[in-house]
């Protein structure tokens, strides 16, 4: 999510929940792993975006959210980045 200032070693204030709204950034477990990404509902997707051009956007159908399975575990409110 370097494309937005949140960066490797950055601090997240998150709100847990269990559900965003499109276009929110939030912190999303799928499987085992844990990432930040800008969530995308669209025509049945769910669309993980990444901010850094580097990494690749990655589309889930509902099957796949509920067998991985694929969690919202927060919405990114801010962030702390120290240099």
């Amino acid at each position: 999510m370097s494309g937005i200032g949140i960066m490797d070693g950055s601090l997240v204030l998150v709100r847990q929940c269990d559900s965003i709204a499109s276009g929110k950034i939030a912190v999303v477990m799928i499987d085992q792993e844990v990432t930040v990404k800008r969530v995308i509902y669209k025509k049945g997707m769910m669309i993980l975006e990444a901010a850094n051009p580097d990494v690749e956007s990655r589309y889930f159908t509902p099957q796949e959210i509920k067998e991985l399975p694929i969690k919202i575990i927060g919405q990114v409110l801010s962030c702390r980045t120290s240099f």
